[in-house]
């Protein structure tokens, strides 16, 4: 699993149709803005790394130049309930 930890960069407008269609594609599993509006985190499923760094490349908020994404490589081995799908076997 990863976890991608966005720094919005000045402000420019960008539109979030790709964050969206992750999440229907299932790769995007959670997200949310920092209270202060200037990041925030996306839980993204296991794997490949190459792969995910290829989405990241083409995000809209990357082509827009407004966004760099840092990501961190996560092995959650505890879950609340509900939440198993986030941890590895």
């Amino acid at each position: 699993m990863f976890v991608i930890n966005p720094k919005l960069l000045p402000p420019k407008k960008a539109l979030h149709q790709s964050h969206i269609a992750h999440f229907d594609l299932g790769v995007f599993l959670a997200a949310g803005p920092n209270k202060n509006k200037l990041g925030g985190v996306i839980l993204v499923k296991s794997m490949d790394k190459a792969e995910l760094k290829k989405i990241l490349a083409e995000d809209s908020y990357v082509q827009a130049d407004v966004a760099d994404y840092k990501v961190t490589d996560m092995d959650f081995k505890l879950a609340s309930t509900g939440l198993e799908k986030l941890t590895t076997t």
